[in-house]
């Protein structure tokens, strides 16, 4: 009966034995997954092209009378800078790595005398339309940048991209009232939420 008891015991003990490295190696065998790419940040072309000349054979653009013409533009580390634009033409890279609430605004410095008389088009359009700022406006000219040093075009997570349509037609005429109480110098043309 002892004998019985001792080789029961055995079979128990080899049986065990044998679970516990099945069991251990069968953690050798399971396939491992990949980590995926994390986003550390975005990198934001920019890119403004203003119409500076006339718009259709009766009708010019209101960029070419303001004296100056300005972008303000929110940096990487959340603060609003300005940059003029020339001839119409301004472009702009920004990498963002931490959430940011940013835009880029139009500052428009009026002309001091105006006369509008002397202006050879019958009336002014003012307009910012999609494509002037970003190509595509919610994909275009956006890059995720990961953790793995690889870099996506047309990547918005986390991204939320707004752009005002602007258009105004206004008689020659009435210019000098539209720059004083409706225009007033400034326009957010874009909105730019980023959450990291």
């Amino acid at each position: 009966m002892k004998k019985l008891f001792l080789s029961l015991a055995a079979i128990l003990c080899c049986t065990m034995t044998t679970m516990v490295f099945t069991a251990c190696g069968s953690d050798d065998n399971e396939p491992t997954v990949p980590t995926q790419p994390k986003i550390v940040s975005y990198q934001i072309n920019y890119k403004v092209d203003l119409p500076m000349d006339k718009i259709d054979e009766s009708t010019g653009s209101m960029f070419s009378l303001f004296e100056k013409i300005e972008i303000g533009y929110v940096d990487q580390n959340g603060q609003e800078q300005k940059e003029v634009v020339h001839n119409g033409k301004w472009e702009k890279a920004v990498s963002y790595s931490k959430s940011i609430d940013g835009y880029l605004k139009l500052y428009m410095t009026k002309p001091q005398q105006l006369n509008t008389e002397g202006l050879p088009y019958e009336k002014y359009k003012i307009s910012v339309a999609t494509g002037m700022i970003l190509p595509n406006q919610r994909l275009g000219g956006i890059t995720a940048i990961y953790d793995d040093g690889t870099r996506k075009d047309g990547i918005a997570e986390n991204i939320s991209v707004q752009q005002t349509m602007v258009s105004t037609t206004i008689d020659k005429e009435r210019l000098h009232d539209y720059f004083d109480n409706v225009l007033k110098g400034e326009l957010k043309v874009v909105t730019i939420k980023i959450s990291m």
